[in-house]
């Protein structure tokens, strides 16, 4: 999937069909309240919960890309 879609489209992706699967799973199970507001506590918490596995999701993603790059041959001493 990488190829086709690329290093900055597969995550978007990823994360639409996480948003859809998320939405239709609150329709089925939760009926019309699936989507309550959040106290200001509430909200901070979702805000940091979020910042953080974004920034961790990025520095794995991008370690993982840097480190599949083809390296160069070694010259051989001789």
């Amino acid at each position: 999937m990488l190829r086709p879609l690329g290093p900055r489209l597969l995550p978007a992706a990823v994360c639409v069909v996480g948003a859809v699967e998320s939405a239709a799973a609150g329709l089925l199970l939760e009926r019309g309240a699936w989507q309550r507001p959040t106290d200001g506590a509430g909200t901070a918490a979702l805000l940091w919960q979020a910042a953080v596995v974004t920034v961790v999701g990025f520095v794995c993603w991008y370690r993982g890309c840097s480190g599949s790059a083809p390296s160069a041959p070694r010259s051989s001493p001789g």
